[in-house]
């Protein structure tokens, strides 16, 4: 009898220890914080900054995913995914800007193979692009385009160094680059586009650049798609079935799509409004375009977006993101060296949020950055991520060696950076 109990308590314990749950298409497993040298009731402080940004109509619902030492301690779905739907952990979501790291990932792929040179121009993959104009404003306020100093490397587009621009605008000059982008055919250089990743490529190579290559940071979603037609011409794989065959399988990302099937739909979160909740049905103003949630059931399925375009669970791009921290690694599998995952990470170029930028990665430069309003806090020096325009956010601090995930749909996304930044804090403060 005696045996009996303390089997029964050991089994108890195990379960308070291990826990596996299956969603999806995915077996989950999760550990007691306290296993991975976490306080669960310092976790818990979660809640309540999550619950205050769906009082405040922040965010309808979201989903935060905890890692540490590559054990998944906290994982939970909060407030509601769409009308009488409670949000789950299983749910998909747009990962937006997110893609731009996994795109990062298949271009230094191709560097580990020895198919590149980080310095090699871009013209040598894609001819279009040789002699590229930069366009400077006169005194009266016109364009006028002179010669690039250089060419466009593949570390410009890998660091936003390009010169190339976005459709968002901003200033006089990045207003009157905008509109001769609108011009030339690059409506909206997000999608959905009834064009191949070829086609766009050759539309951006049209354009004048905005600064000379390597001079200056500026956030593209147009350079990190060339970086995908880039993909394509040195693999001579399509965009998606590369990041399936190289990046998706090799880390059981089995929940990681362009377009969602049929099926997976039924999980896709829908957009709302900030502020309102008002699910978004009508293209919104972002800067000098408009976006909307529709490309997820674009009909075309023919632009793979590599700068935005992908959705994935919690789980799935934590997977994705552990391999970082793992420094290529994961269950096992190599997916990218060491060196590759160490260039990725480091500071290149001074970036958004008050932090330094690495190949499509923002980097935390100091210990105590604080003197900087505008910082994005990722918990330690050197701790590195992004964000997706619909707010979600990925976080890989190797000093705490912990993956953050926060996911959620909305629009627009810097509402909920505060208490994304909030999450960060509590889940330094719970290392015990």
């Amino acid at each position: 009898m005696r045996r009996l109990s303390q089997i029964t308590a050991m089994l108890f314990v195990s379960l308070l220890v291990f826990t596996s749950v299956v969603f999806g298409q995915q077996t989950v497993s999760t550990v007691a914080p306290g296993t991975v040298g976490m306080s669960s009731h310092k976790l818990a402080h979660i809640d309540k900054v999550v619950e205050q940004a769906i009082n405040a109509k922040v965010i309808p619902g979201a989903v935060v995913l905890v890692a540490r030492h590559g054990k998944i301690a906290y994982f939970k779905a909060y407030g509601m995914a769409d009308q009488g739907k409670p949000e789950r952990t299983d749910d998909i979501f747009r990962v937006a800007s997110m893609s731009k790291a996994i795109t990062t990932v298949a271009v230094l792929q191709l560097f580990d193979e020895g198919k590149i040179l980080l310095t090699d121009p871009i013209s040598k993959y894609i001819p279009e692009f040789k002699n590229p104009k930069v366009a400077e404003m006169d005194a009266s306020g016109n364009l006028r385009y002179v010669p690039a100093n250089r060419e466009i490397t593949i570390h410009d587009l890998l660091s936003m160094s390009s010169g190339i621009s976005s459709r968002a605008g901003g200033s006089e000059f990045k207003n009157k680059i905008a509109e001769v982008y609108k011009e030339i055919g690059l409506e909206d250089e997000m999608g959905p586009l009834n064009m191949t990743l070829e086609e766009y490529a050759k539309v951006v190579a049209k354009l004048p650049l905005a600064a000379q290559p390597g001079t200056s940071f500026d956030y593209s979603n147009a350079g990190a798609n060339v970086l995908g037609y880039l993909v394509e011409v040195v693999s001579g794989k399509r965009f998606d079935r590369y990041l399936d065959e190289k990046i998706f399988k090799p880390l059981k990302m089995t929940e990681t799509m362009f377009y969602p099937s049929q099926a997976q739909l039924q999980r896709v979160v829908p957009a709302y409004i900030s502020g309102t909740l008002e699910k978004m049905t009508t293209p919104q103003p972002w800067g000098l375009r408009t976006v909307l949630p529709t490309y997820t059931t674009d009909p075309n399925k023919k632009f793979f977006n590599p700068s935005g375009g992908l959705h994935a669970t919690a789980v799935d791009y934590s997977r994705f993101a552990q391999m970082l921290l793992n420094k290529g690694k994961l269950d096992g599998v190599r997916v990218l060296s060491e060196e590759a995952v160490k260039i990725m990470s480091s500071p290149v170029i001074p970036g958004l949020f008050g932090n330094m930028w690495g190949y499509m990665v923002q980097i935390q430069k100091d210990v105590n950055p604080f003197s900087d309003p505008s910082l994005d806090y990722l918990g330690a020096k050197g701790a590195y991520g992004w964000l997706g325009f619909w707010g979600t956010k990925f976080v890989v601090n190797p000093e705490k060696d912990v993956v953050y995930m926060f996911m959620s749909s909305i629009y627009v996304f810097p509402s909920v950076l505060p208490y994304q930044q909030k999450v960060v804090q509590i889940i330094n403060g719970a290392i015990q």
